[in-house]
């Protein structure tokens, strides 16, 4: 299992709209394409204490294989949606990480 962690630097006073239209525009196609795949969105966060403004996506997957395989066949508005969200996100930083195997997360 490995996890792929999105951390998107925003600014503040767009936290909120911005949440708001990824739950709206992209999490129902995004979510049923990774669990198509075997994986689980695990959540998103933004920062309440922190010297940046951030929104944090987590997402498991059975593998980096996996990963690699999520948005293979996107419809137009997800598609479309996904570059507003992307023009909107332009600072992100994606870590895929691997649990230690003492984890309960596995």
């Amino acid at each position: 299992m490995v996890h792929v962690q999105f951390t998107l630097e925003v600014e503040r006073n767009k936290v909120n709209e911005l949440m708001d239209f990824f739950g709206r525009e992209i999490y129902p196609e995004n979510a049923r394409d990774i669990a198509s795949l075997g994986g689980k969105f695990l959540g998103m966060w933004s920062t309440v204490w922190g010297n940046r403004h951030e929104i944090i996506i987590m997402v498991a997957f059975p593998s980096e294989e996996t990963y690699s395989k999520v948005g293979a066949h996107p419809t137009e508005p997800y598609r479309k949606a996904l570059e507003k969200w992307m023009e909107a996100t332009p600072r992100a930083n994606v870590k895929v990480l691997r649990p230690a195997p003492w984890s309960p997360l596995q």
